[in-house]
């Protein structure tokens, strides 16, 4: 039921709407065309990506599924805290506490991975 309802808030955060032709005003000529965001995929990400995805996907799937969905929500998906406490029906603090924890095993995990600059 957990996985269900951060499906459903990661679909309505994805998608943001708007009717085209609601905005369309026959009569004002002179206006400016609406601008469109480029959802392309960013160059960084596509490079960067592949290298990171599997050790992160790895780390994450071993987080317990407690930290793990609160990591997911406020880090991936960027729900601010009272967000994720509404979708996962916990208090704030528990929100804080799990993703603290969270980031640290998440942190422990992929040590290997980042470059010491003292080495």
């Amino acid at each position: 039921m957990t996985t269900t309802r951060i499906d459903m808030v990661r679909r309505a955060n994805r998608r943001k709407t708007e009717s085209l032709d609601a905005l369309e005003d026959k009569n004002d000529a002179t206006r400016a065309p609406r601008e469109l965001p480029d959802e392309g995929a960013n160059p960084e990400n596509l490079v960067v990506g592949p290298m990171l995805s599997e050790p992160v996907q790895r780390a994450l799937n071993a987080l317990p599924e407690e930290f793990r969905a609160v990591v997911a929500l406020a880090d991936m998906e960027q729900l601010d805290y009272a967000d994720v406490s509404r979708v996962l029906q916990v208090p704030i603090g528990t929100v804080r506490s799990r993703l603290h924890r969270g980031r640290a095993l998440l942190r422990k995990s992929l040590a290997a991975y980042v470059e010491n600059p003292h080495d």
